[in-house]
């Protein structure tokens, strides 16, 4: 009897080891499933924030003539009005 008692223990000592190890093995997975999806989405923001650089500067580049045209339609509005 006490040697199926210490068989049943050793039995059960392998089981909850190896389960242990199946949840560690799953919970690695899951982590470099979402650091590859932050890694993704920082890609995406990066690239986003470089085509609105990228329009920012043209922005700029178009805003000295729209400046100049608005300020000739104020002196057009002064003379008329």
């Amino acid at each position: 009897m006490e040697i199926i008692k210490n068989i049943l223990i050793i039995i059960g000592i392998f089981f909850f080891l190896s389960l242990g190890v199946f949840f560690l093995l799953k919970s690695g997975e899951n982590k470099k499933q979402k650091l590859k999806q932050i890694n993704e989405a920082t890609d995406s923001i990066n690239e986003i924030n470089q085509e609105l650089d990228d329009l920012l500067e043209i922005l700029e580049e178009i805003n000295e003539p729209l400046e100049q045209v608005a300020g000739f339609i104020d002196k057009v509005n002064n003379k008329i009005f």
